[in-house]
């Protein structure tokens, strides 16, 4: 009896090793027989790929959150920025030409110079300069008498070029409409000519 367990220990024993180094040559054979070997190999690659997939989503949405922040910042910059803009006040220039040259002796005389064709809104010849006196300039003339003044300003300002000059002290709104007067008057006349 104890042959035919030592027997039977020995068989079991050579069907357990017989297993071991069989099993792996017939399961690859069973597997290429059958076509399971290239499926478990793009199992494996879909595996993989899905993996990097997944990292490669991950790193972006990262990216993407990062640029978010960015963006919403400079928003933010550009939001009190803008609002910084709205509350300044722009500076009021006021275009001053001066006549003359200063000598002792000299006095300033003060005129103002407009365009009254400008003011109908009427375009000129010259657009930039007509913008320029599409309200009324002031001029400062040095000379020694206001008869000298008043020749420097209409020289610079003639009259042909729709230039009409009056004293600084006169009141703007009614210089401004004699001179608007006289210079309708001057055109009319000119057509009438023509």
């Amino acid at each position: 009896m104890t042959i035919a367990f030592l027997f039977i220990f020995l068989l079991c024993l050579f069907g357990l090793v017989a297993s071991l180094v069989l099993a792996k040559p017939i399961e690859r054979l069973l597997t290429e027989r059958s076509g399971i070997s290239e499926q478990s190999e793009q199992i494996a690659a879909a595996r993989t790929a899905l993996v990097a997939a997944q990292a490669e989503r991950t790193q972006l949405e990262r990216q993407v959150s990062v640029l978010d922040a960015r963006l919403s910042d400079v928003e933010r910059r550009s939001q009190v920025l803008k609002q910084r803009l709205n509350q300044m006040v722009a500076p009021e220039w006021d275009l001053i030409f001066e006549l003359g040259i200063v000598e002792p002796g000299y006095e300033p005389f003060e005129y103002n110079v407009a365009r009254p064709n400008v003011l109908a809104n009427q375009l000129g010849i010259r657009p930039a300069e007509d913008a320029l006196y599409a309200a009324p300039r002031r001029v400062h003339c040095w000379a020694r008498t206001e008869q000298a003044a008043s020749a420097l300003v209409v020289g610079r300002f003639p009259s042909h070029d729709g230039f009409v000059i009056y004293p600084a002290d006169r009141p703007q709104s009614n210089a401004l409409a004699i001179a608007q007067a006289q210079h309708k008057a001057e055109h009319d006349a000119a057509a009438a000519h023509a």
